[in-house]
């Protein structure tokens, strides 16, 4: 307002009208949270100009699932199957080239389920994760040599196309944990207290994916053959299959592939 209003209403004892609030002054801001008495603030008063983006998925795994049969071959074939569980086993193998595991166990539950376990010092957690998510998967031959895996038998592969996959890794440091569901994290890696008595493992768990597999279930062939050729050159490397469906004993597959 001009200076001449502002002295006239002083004059005649009336307080001077307030100014007009610029465009910039009116605009609050709306991304940010409002100041409220006490110093709280509720999730309800807070107001956004701009939608929240949902989380993306990782591409690889999008990429994956839209083409399983370029990843693990015909999906009407155990050996699709076969190669998820070779996945599985990459944390395994890796430890059995370093000496760090002496036995692997498989163990084919009937829900369609399977697990793979190995006794040693527990694999590195963050590698884990990384190649539960993570295209290639390197892996260090027993000549010293490191190559892809053969075919796509990788872990991003297992956990793209299981409807759920667990790793569990137990190590003196502490017990880690963590989950996927159709590829996709459910949550950050967790870390929980040591087990008691020293007890150090790494365990894999998935479930194939229904909707991709339908009814194909794994075959024992398949990973017999599977196991004989990973062993070739792994000597002393002990792998047991058991076969939950059934009460068959074990198959047991020792060394450079031979059969107990």
């Amino acid at each position: 307002m001009r200076a001449w209003d502002k002295l006239r209403a002083m004059f005649e004892g009336r307080s001077p009208p307030p100014e007009p609030a610029d465009a910039e002054s009116e605009a609050e801001p709306r991304d940010e949270l409002p100041r409220r008495p006490g110093g709280l603030a509720h999730a309800g008063d807070w107001v956004s100009s701009q939608p929240r983006p949902p989380r993306q998925p990782q591409r690889i795994i999008v990429n994956i699932r839209a083409k399983p049969a370029d990843a693990v071959g015909d999906l009407s074939r155990p050996a699709a199957l076969g190669t998820l569980l070779e996945g599985a086993m990459a944390f395994a193998l890796d430890d059995a080239v370093d000496r760090r595991c002496e036995s692997i166990e498989v163990r084919l539950q009937r829900d369609g389920s399977a697990i793979v376990e190995h006794a040693g010092p527990g694999y590195d957690p963050q590698r884990a994760f990384r190649g539960c998510q993570r295209w290639p998967w390197l892996r260090r031959s027993p000549a010293g040599e490191v190559m892809l895996t053969r075919s796509f038998a990788a872990p991003v592969v297992t956990c793209a196309l299981s409807h759920w996959l667990r790793v569990e890794i137990s190590r003196v440091d502490g017990l880690w944990r963590g989950a996927f569901y159709r590829g996709q994290p459910e949550g950050a890696i967790e870390r929980h207290p040591a087990l008691s008595g020293g007890l150090t493992y790494t365990r894999v768990s998935f479930r194939p994916d229904p909707t991709v597999f339908d009814s194909l279930s794994f075959s024992i062939d398949d990973l017999y053959m599977r196991g004989l050729g990973l062993l070739m050159e792994l000597s002393d490397v002990e792998l047991r299959i058991y076969d939950e469906r059934t009460t068959v004993p074990p198959l047991v597959i020792i060394g450079t592939g031979h059969l107990v």
